[in-house]
């Protein structure tokens, strides 16, 4: 066992080829992985594997949304990257078959709203929202535009060497902001998404809106909502 005084690498743990990496007290100690050690394959430990696999998956959607990107890495700690904190809050959420039904696209606490149709298909994904109302602390002065930010999660491959899931994101184009009237969104899927759409039979999308100003800067998110 060997403790790296000079830290180099910054804070290391997990393993490198035949190296453990550990963190112990704030320093980093250096041992040499047991010849013995296998890979648990018990129910939970293949669970909880999966779980971070999804996890990390979807926060490397997040990672794809210049949009999505900027919120977490505003409300990530300063101890954490805005991609273990993404992680760290969904991965409570997640199983390893499916994000579920309940997970965070943005960090929380944003504004709610209604939506009267969702249809994510192979070409476009249709979003249309009820008027936002005026009680959610938006200001239209400043607030001139709208946005849908969101995950496309596809499952059950309809044909071999296809991977069990994916995920890619989706943004659509800007629309003029109102409060009192409902908002249509296409959010349009790129020719090699398509291609990607068309080999799984089941779809699951998580959406946000995004309120921006004049100079495009995001100034409030809304709930995240899934169908």
């Amino acid at each position: 066992m060997a403790n790296l005084k000079k830290k180099i690498l910054g804070q290391v743990s997990g393993a490198l080829g035949d190296l453990v990496f550990r963190e112990r007290n704030g320093s980093n100690i250096i041992a040499v992985r047991p010849s013995s050690f296998s890979t648990p394959t018990d129910p939970a430990s293949v669970e909880r594997r999966g779980k971070f696999t999804m996890a990390a998956k979807l926060a490397g959607a997040i990672n794809d949304s210049t949009g999505l990107k900027s919120l977490w890495e505003n409300a990530a700690p300063s101890d954490l990257s805005y991609f273990n904190y993404f992680v760290k809050r969904n991965y409570i959420y997640v199983t390893s078959e499916t994000p579920g039904n309940v997970i965070e696209l943005v960090p929380g606490g944003g504004f709610p709203f209604a939506s009267t149709n969702v249809d994510p298909a192979a070409t476009q994904f249709d979003l249309t929202i009820s008027a936002l109302g005026t009680n959610n602390g938006i200001d239209t002065g400043v607030e001139v535009n709208i946005q849908t930010l969101s995950v496309l999660f596809l499952s059950n491959p309809s044909g071999e060497n296809v991977p069990p899931y994916t995920f890619f994101t989706l943004s659509s184009g800007l629309q003029p902001l109102s409060l009192t009237d409902p908002i249509s969104f296409i959010s349009p899927l790129s020719g090699s998404q398509t291609l990607i759409y068309n080999q799984y039979i089941n779809a699951k999308v998580y959406f946000a809106l995004v309120t921006l100003d004049a100079a495009g800067k995001i100034i409030h998110y809304s709930v995240t909502e899934a169908s």
